[in-house]
């Protein structure tokens, strides 16, 4: 989408277009700052295509999957026959498909937790 607006209207120097529709109190907030602005980080990475990519600090995160234990049964079955009146079984079809989503996100968080970084 960024590529098909700046191809629709191209900018000789982006970062210059930035700084003009920025005015003058820009380099007085980037002195106070010590370095760049939002708005010159913002223009810099999508003069190099990156404002989709994720930053450096993405890789650095890490995740644990355990296994969920699944809630009582009975846990919805009070609200669901008040939100589903006269719906017999409501709270044991929602528990099936409570419990087949445990399943399925078991198989994948399975393989992510064997996939080689």
């Amino acid at each position: 989408m960024l590529a098909a607006w700046a191809e629709a209207e191209p900018l000789p120097d982006a970062a210059e277009a930035l700084r003009a529709a920025l005015g003058p109190q820009q380099e007085e907030a980037r002195a106070r700052a010590g370095g760049p602005s939002i708005a010159e980080w913002l223009a810099d990475m999508a003069e190099q295509g990156g404002l989709h990519a994720p930053g450096p600090q993405f890789h650095d995160v890490q995740i644990q999957l355990d296994a969920a234990e699944a809630p009582p049964p009975d846990a919805d079955a009070e609200a669901l026959a008040k939100l589903l009146p006269g719906v017999r079984g409501a709270a044991k079809g929602l528990g099936l498909v409570r419990e087949g989503v445990m399943q399925r996100a078991e198989e994948l968080a399975r393989q992510l937790r064997h996939k080689p970084r």
